[in-house]
């Protein structure tokens, strides 16, 4: 998770640096917009690893209740039913 950043602005940066090698550029203006691609992408990482780490976060706290009902069933179901004996024949008139 705590690559997703640096992952995103090395992308970047590589991709903004050929684009422009191939146009052309001069050296001063590639730089000026490599540097502002680096902030950007750094920003956006930055956002997407804390959308992923909430996202994850949620995940586990389903997950736990999830296997809070399941051991709250699992317990109900071990124990008897007593519905047996109120049944509505055992009634005289």
């Amino acid at each position: 998770m705590q690559y997703i950043p640096l992952t995103m602005v090395l992308i970047a940066a590589l991709i903004t640096i050929v684009i422009g090698l191939v146009k052309k550029f001069e050296i001063i203006f590639c730089l000026k917009i490599l540097s502002i691609v680096i902030i950007l992408f750094y920003i956006i990482g930055n956002i997407v690893k804390n959308i992923l780490i909430a996202i994850m976060k949620m995940n586990d706290e389903q997950d736990e209740e999830n296997k809070e009902d399941e051991q709250a069933e699992d317990g109900r179901a071990d124990e008897p039913n007593d519905t047996s004996e109120k049944s509505g024949d055992d009634f005289e008139e």
